[in-house]
């Protein structure tokens, strides 16, 4: 009888370890799973952008220049900073100048309304693409469908760039909650963290113009439509300046 029991507690106790090693096996797969989920998550990468003009000032008041064949008729539009791109931070204030005219025409060109984005381009594809400015520009009402432009009447603008707006913040935080997967850790909004962990290289400007175009004897005007994107390469950091 001794020996029954010995031979039922050795079952039982052999009973226990398979479930113990079975609960262990288990806990590392889904462990396993866990870590290849997010190291797929973390190793994805967006290409970096190589086909966008590229506006960099080795100094203060150089200019991007860009000519766009419109119909019978070339649109010359203009990019520039007043101060040089080798200071130019996602966190800080700053702008874009940008002026427009047409140039071997004899019709009339109006620009109805221009549409403006700055937005981030990085590596990481929570933050690559997310817009952290915008603006509209348009006539409020009165007779005139437009703004007029010729070579001697450009159209200009100044595109003043909010640095720490609501948008570039909800767009971080929304990036360190890991698209509902979670992240174990936080990193607080810098440009220095933007570069490192996001993968930020450039602010690209996005600008959508709709033009009003009316050729001599004709009553109505008729549109069309210019987009244009450009690249601002961000400041490297010097030796000693972080945030």
């Amino acid at each position: 009888m001794k020996r029954f029991m010995n031979f039922l507690d050795d079952r039982v106790k052999a009973s226990e370890i398979f479930r113990l090693v079975a609960i262990l096996l288990v806990m590392d797969c889904v462990a396993v799973g866990v870590l290849l989920v997010a190291g797929c998550v973390e190793m994805e990468r967006v290409p970096v952008e190589v086909s966008h003009p590229t506006l960099e000032n080795v100094f203060a008041g150089m200019k991007l220049v860009r000519e766009h064949s419109v119909e019978n008729f070339t649109l010359f539009t203009e990019y520039s900073t007043s101060y040089d791109t080798s200071r130019w931070r996602i966190t800080g204030s700053k702008e874009i100048r940008i002026r427009v005219w047409p140039s071997g025409t004899e019709a009339e060109v109006m620009i109805e309304h221009v549409h403006i984005d700055c937005s981030i381009r990085a590596t990481q594809p929570g933050i690559d693409g997310l817009i952290q400015d915008s603006m509209d520009d348009s006539i409020h009402g009165g007779l005139q469908p437009g703004f007029w432009i010729t070579p001697d009447y450009p159209y200009e603008n100044h595109f003043a760039i909010e640095g720490f707006s609501q948008w570039l913040r909800e767009g971080w935080m929304y990036f360190w909650s890991g698209y509902g997967y979670g992240r174990e850790r936080t990193v607080r909004l810098t440009e220095e963290a933007l570069k490192q962990e996001g993968g930020a290289y450039a602010s690209q400007i996005s600008v959508v113009y709709d033009l009003l175009i009316r050729y001599p004897g004709e009553e109505w005007w008729h549109t069309r439509c210019l987009m244009e994107e450009i690249l601002i390469p961000l400041a490297k950091e010097e030796a000693g300046e972080k945030g």
